[in-house]
């Protein structure tokens, strides 16, 4: 990612965290609990599928409050953990960003 001064739009936040958006350098900016993490649009799309893709595999078969998923993040030495509940409040906190960036995307493209 380009060194730069993010100027982030805001895509939605709840009481876990926010989405954001900086469009100079295409980068999706994710700040979940204690934890924040940026990384380019196409490689943050596919850290989110591998996120959706774990909590629907794992739904009802374990338990709900243990740190079964492990996920990569854009710093080699560190990566985010989340119990199932956990797993279920980030995908709600990206999912509505995600439409607002598609949205944004589309009415961008008709001007």
């Amino acid at each position: 990612m380009n060194k730069h001064e993010h100027q982030l739009h805001h895509l939605h936040h709840d009481e876990n965290g926010f989405i954001g958006y900086c469009p100079q350098c295409s980068s999706i900016h994710l700040a979940f609990g204690v934890a924040m993490s940026a990384m380019e649009h196409e490689a943050f799309t596919l850290w989110y599928q591998k996120v959706v893709d774990e909590y629907h595999a794992f739904q009802h078969k374990i338990c709900p409050h243990a740190k079964h998923f492990v996920f990569e993040t854009d710093s080699p030495n560190i990566r985010m953990v989340f119990n199932w509940k956990e797993l279920h409040q980030l995908i709600h906190l990206i999912e509505p960003g995600l439409m607002v960036l598609e949205a944004r995307r589309i009415i961008n493209a008709s001007y």
